[in-house]
């Protein structure tokens, strides 16, 4: 199904669970009753073709919205998305993982694990503040009219592309294969499922980047050049 701005958006999440949380990171909280979306990005100074944009690639991989996307409009949502797992998720799953392995500095394992799950969220977390600290101030200054000196696509090219992958199914593998109690099962495997989901949520952010906010940046640079 493709969304439009007719479609109430309670009934997008319903029809799609995964977006809850790229409609949360839009500035959009619970609440909405049966507004449609144009009308809660009206309220919510939302840029709407941009918001159907990520949702209809996310949701279906549509990529014709890219040519409506509002630049300025993706930095806020990409920077809230970084905020996001900056200061909130990485943390909220420290804790459930500690809780669930019974973490103890006596206990090897528990520690090797999380040393595991702490290498993990460094290396993406340097990935996210290279974006915050270059990549978005030069979006910034382009959509404010002004040209750096360095063009956006080596900026893009020398982005920290950190081996998170292989850091998390090392992580993985060292739970699945050697941490053993039977009394929080439940539990540890509730967590797994998070991990499991949290890397998704990245990699479908990556692509977000990738696939519609990049080509959207390039498509103002080539503007501005020849204005």
């Amino acid at each position: 199904m493709k969304y439009t701005e007719n479609h109430k958006l309670v009934d997008i999440i319903k029809d799609h669970y995964p977006l809850l949380p790229i409609i949360s990171r839009f500035g959009i909280p619970s609440g909405f009753g049966d507004k449609t979306v144009r009308l809660v990005c009206k309220e919510r100074d939302i840029d709407c073709p941009t918001f159907l944009a990520v949702l209809n690639y996310v949701a279906n991989g549509d990529m014709r919205g890219v040519g409506q996307v509002s630049v300025r409009a993706m930095v806020k949502f990409l920077r809230s998305s970084h905020e996001y797992y900056k200061t909130f998720y990485f943390s909220y799953l420290r804790e459930r993982l500690k809780n669930a392995i019974n973490y103890n500095t006596d206990n090897k394992l528990s520690v090797l694990i999380i040393k595991f799950f702490d290498s993990y969220t460094a290396e993406v977390i340097h990935h996210l503040q290279y974006e915050d600290d270059v990549m978005f101030k030069y979006v910034d200054a382009l959509t404010d009219g002004r040209r750096p000196a360095v063009p956006f696509d080596r900026l893009r090219h020398e982005r920290q592309h950190a081996d998170i992958d292989s850091t998390l199914s090392e992580l993985i593998n060292v739970i699945i294969k050697y941490y053993s109690d039977a009394g929080k099962a439940n539990e540890l495997n509730a967590v797994l499922f998070d991990i499991f989901s949290c890397d998704d949520d990245l990699k479908t952010h990556c692509r977000i980047e990738d696939n519609l906010f990049i080509p959207a940046v390039t498509i103002l640079e080539k503007d501005s050049v020849q204005k």
